[in-house]
């Protein structure tokens, strides 16, 4: 499911009273545009009208756009739409990265030409400008590849910009296309779409291409797969090139985590981010902190590189938040301090880190700080960040503290850490509330 831009336009205070009064009132799609998350988190119902650009009905993926705005639907698959359907869209306004609609129904009523695509480069589909709109980009084929999405096999194509790399699909099992593509540098139409977390938040872009009409070869590439000579393994970075340009970003958030020399997360209500960073000095868990760094993503979720941290030695701690296996795994926590309990079913004293197999299934693991085993069948609570992908697929994490829970004990209290993850290996590390994290 992808997801984007929406709101609400008229007069913001007027439209929320009058839709309070009238539950199915027809509107318009710029009128949607202008509101924020906080107020369709209220799920209003809506019903407007807009010209399709986009859908695959192998998914759920429908975008609509009326008068120079854009919106994503979720609809049911195996509908007959096609681009330049003029419909009416009755379904429910939610909070996602942007406002969207969860449909109800989707009525064809007419046909409509499709807007000329605005031009697009890849700082205004960054920052989430062109989202949901049909756009027209210039870029460079680095990779096409025949894939599948859901039950439809389309390509695949990573495209290099002024700027950085998108993503782009189209509908298609042509492999002489992929072969022509790579490499060229290309003019594509398409609708601006994203990779997302868990949290909504934009990791990526990736453009929708109805068919292969809205790619257009500028330049094809001088040379084939066969007419490149061989470079020797130990050699290939004499190929590597680039140059970026992207800048220092600063945030602001609590100190959950702290590896000296290695990595911090910080954490801002329900928004964590993970920062690389060589700096030894202590940092106190629990403390408020700016941190600086050059955005990135790491496993599939927003970081910055070479961080530099500065504790402000004001203490705002997190509480960690009670969570299921099944919320764990959802990602939807990932990077935040979270608190699990479990029953320990086996463990393991190895020289670099002690491993623990708990119920339900999850394996967690810290350095060997401590000589102090639990007995087999204790229940204790790991409290610390969620790890960054659905349990099943995500890289070790990172803990902090384990807390042994007497059996006769409902539900102690956790102490501030910072790490968890179901069905993956953690590693704790030796950082206590209150005080600096040391090696």
């Amino acid at each position: 499911m992808r997801k984007f831009f929406s709101a609400f336009a008229i007069i913001l205070g007027c439209v929320t009273a009058a839709w309070s009064s009238d539950p199915g009132a027809r509107t318009t799609l710029r009128a949607l545009h202008a509101l924020t998350n906080a107020e369709a988190g209220s799920g209003i119902p809506v019903e407007f009208e807009g010209t399709v650009t986009y859908y695959d009905k192998s998914d759920v993926n429908l975008f609509v756009e009326d008068e120079g705005v854009a919106i994503y639907v979720q609809t049911d698959g195996g509908a007959n739409l096609a681009p330049g359907d003029r419909v009416l869209v009755r379904g429910k306004i939610r909070a996602s990265f942007r406002p969207e609609i969860l449909g109800e129904s989707v009525t064809v009523i007419g046909k409509a030409p499709l807007s000329v695509p605005a031009e697009a480069d890849f700082d205004q589909m960054i920052r989430g400008d062109r989202d949901c709109m049909r756009v027209k980009v210039r870029a460079t084929v680095a990779s096409a590849d025949i894939v599948a999405f859901g039950g439809q096999r389309s390509i695949y194509m990573g495209l290099r910009m002024d700027g950085g790399v998108i993503g782009a699909t189209v509908f298609s099992t042509d492999a002489t296309m992929t072969r022509d593509l790579q490499n060229s540098d290309v003019e594509i139409t398409g609708v601006v779409s994203g990779k997302f977390d868990n949290k909504n938040q934009l990791t990526g872009i990736l453009l929708e291409v109805n068919t292969l009409a809205d790619i257009k070869i500028l330049k094809r590439a001088n040379y084939t797969l066969d007419s490149l000579p061989i470079t020797p393994m130990d050699e290939v970075l004499a190929g590597y090139h680039v140059i970026d340009l992207s800048h220092r970003i600063r945030v602001r958030g609590t100190i959950t985590y702290f590896e000296p020399g290695s990595v911090a997360v910080l954490q801002d209500g329900n928004k964590s981010i993970w920062i690389t960073t060589r700096s030894e000095e202590p940092r106190h868990v629990g403390n408020l902190a700016d941190a600086t760094g050059l955005p990135d993503i790491n496993g599939e979720l927003l970081a910055l590189t070479n961080g530099e941290i500065r504790d402000t030695g004001i203490a705002t701690p997190v509480s960690p938040r009670p969570v299921s296996q099944a919320e764990m795994a959802s990602g939807v926590y990932a990077r935040n301090l979270v608190s699990i309990e479990g029953t320990v079913l086996a463990q393991v004293r190895q020289a670099a880190q002690d491993e623990y197999v708990l119920t339900p299934m999850a394996r967690y693991s810290q350095p060997s700080i401590t000589t102090r085993f639990w007995r087999t069948a204790s229940s204790f609570r790991p409290c610390g960040r969620s790890p960054s992908a659905p349990a099943s697929v995500s890289p070790a994490s990172t803990w902090s503290t384990m807390v042994p829970i007497p059996s006769r004990s409902p539900r102690p209290l956790c102490p501030l850490a910072s790490c968890c993850a179901a069905l993956t290996t953690l590693r704790l590390s030796p950082c206590l509330p209150g005080a600096p994290c040391r090696t």
